[in-house]
């Protein structure tokens, strides 16, 4: 088996698609499984064993960490006509994800795609829920037209069923444990985010955007702090509204960034850690 992976972003961008995409060709050439992956110019010198092909865009207003791009559908279909695939597998659904049902199509060969962003809900925290019905009807159309489409949990598969989506089967995330583990604790974690070793850490990791419902959790957190005087909330992440969220949290709401993999753990000497406690902030009088 021979799979192309058309996809609006990729690795080294921090977001889920580009993380899972990136697995995912990973977890295919350590198969055997001969894979390109196609998407807009991340910067990515050479793929972890698989081909790349890359495309030019612009940053897309809402979200400058992923681009836009007008694929060149003819250069595309010359390169995939030499890597002959026999699989297209589409991790989004607009620009290079609609480039790749063209193919697919095309060559008669399948199609299959996954399903990581509910955009017509997401429209309505920017002010464009007037484009969310369009969204739907267009999701449908891309996705009725997939072999299978794969979502990360039942009620995701839910959802979709209910607006008339076909062809459902869950492809849930995984968890590197080796990555992940208790084995990692690390006591100087809890005295930097001021909790001592007594206290309860609070953490969210994603982006710091308004879909998230953010406000939700500052003000879970402000209850919670009330009657737990030891919690502490670490926010891992970056996006839109990191300014404002850094001006109104309580001041106790340690803001770490991007942190990737290995520099998730802090390392044991508290001065070397890229983990730094919450900042003093100021308030006007």
């Amino acid at each position: 088996m021979r799979v192309a992976i058309f996809t609006d972003t990729f690795i080294p961008q921090v977001n889920g698609v580009a993380r899972n995409t990136g697995m995912l060709a990973e977890a295919l050439k350590a198969r055997d499984i001969p894979c390109i992956v196609l998407s807009p110019d991340t910067g990515l010198k050479i793929g972890q064993g698989y081909e790349l092909y890359f495309s030019h865009g612009f940053n897309f207003p809402f979200y400058p960490e992923c681009k836009v791009v007008l694929p060149n559908y003819l250069d595309i279909r010359r390169r995939l006509d030499l890597f002959r695939p026999d699989l297209v597998h589409l991790a989004t659904e607009f620009s290079m994800g609609l480039c790749g049902l063209k193919y697919a199509s095309k060559a008669g060969i399948p199609a299959v795609g996954s399903y990581h962003t509910n955009l017509p809900q997401y429209l309505s925290y920017y002010g464009l829920s007037f484009f969310s019905d369009w969204t739907l009807k267009y999701l449908r159309w891309f996705h009725n037209r997939c072999v299978i489409n794969y979502c990360p949990s039942e009620s995701t598969r839910r959802l979709l069923e209910d607006k008339g989506i076909r062809n459902l089967d869950i492809f849930g995330s995984g968890v590197d444990t080796a990555l992940f583990s208790p084995e990692k604790r690390r006591e100087n974690l809890r005295i930097r985010a001021g909790c001592g070793k007594s206290g309860t850490i609070l953490l969210y990791v994603g982006r710091l955007a308004p879909e998230k419902d953010l406000d939700v959790l500052m003000e879970a957190y402000g209850v919670l702090r009330k009657r737990y005087p030891d919690i502490r909330l670490v926010m891992t992440g970056d996006g839109p509204m990191k300014e404002k969220l850094m001006r109104d949290a309580p001041p106790d709401v340690s803001f770490t960034g991007y942190l990737h993999g290995k520099n998730l753990l802090p390392p044991t000497h508290p001065a070397t850690s890229s983990f730094s406690p919450p900042p003093p902030r100021h308030t006007a009088t």
